[in-house]
């Protein structure tokens, strides 16, 4: 007996800064290409989203209409929440996971994404932590003083970040940055103790500066 096929339809919100618009691009992403993506994973076959409108890159949007044909017995009303697993979720980086330094291998392990440069907000003091293995910096958000510190962001499904963030080890830990575009992001920070004995190289605006600087 075939499977019956039902037609759902979605009602999808989401910041376009990193995305090309609606429309499928091939090697960049979009917002139907990150949803067909999606329920692919979930329906184990190709899909096509179909948009009620199109958006450019860069664009935001708020109650834009979708929909699908399904052959999931999934009910309609568990979607939005299976969709939600699926979609990708960004961490900020700042030292040894950024692009060329010895850790970023455990993104590109887990299918991560480069997204882009970006920058904190100026609310931030970046240390140079003693005795780590590779040397690894430690970020704190502060009341006064704070700097901009360069970061990278790193796009991973639902499943890969939730790997990579219970691979975290203390005395760093993920917590909420905002960037210097009024953005918020998950990304590293570092628990107060262990800034006891490290070196301020807020001075430096970021990892690769400072590293840059000892040679």
């Amino acid at each position: 007996m075939a499977a019956r096929t039902r037609n759902i339809r979605i009602v999808v919100e989401y910041d376009g800064t990193d995305l090309y618009g609606w429309q499928l691009q091939k090697d960049k992403p979009t917002v139907q290409g990150e949803l067909q993506r999606a329920v692919q994973e979930i329906e184990g076959r190709k899909v096509l989203v179909i948009g009620a409108g199109r958006t450019d890159a860069g664009v935001h949007a708020e109650g834009q209409v979708a929909n699908f044909h399904t052959h999931s017995p999934m009910p309609s009303r568990k979607w939005p929440e299976a969709l939600n697993a699926h979609l990708p979720d960004e961490i900020a980086v700042v030292g040894a996971h950024l692009s060329g330094e010895p850790l970023n291998h455990q993104l590109i392990e887990l299918g991560a994404r480069f997204v882009r440069a970006a920058r904190t907000a100026a609310g931030y003091r970046l240390y140079a932590l003693p005795g780590t293995t590779p040397a690894k910096p430690g970020m704190m958000r502060v009341q006064e003083r704070g700097v901009a510190i360069e970061l990278e962001l790193w796009s991973l499904d639902a499943q890969g970040f939730g790997r990579f963030v219970s691979r975290v080890p203390p005395p760093l830990c993920i917590g909420t940055i905002e960037l210097d575009d009024g953005r918020r992001a998950s990304g590293f920070l570092c628990e107060p103790h262990a800034l006891m004995g490290a070196t301020d190289i807020s001075r430096f605006g970021g990892w690769r500066a400072f590293l840059r600087s000892l040679n």
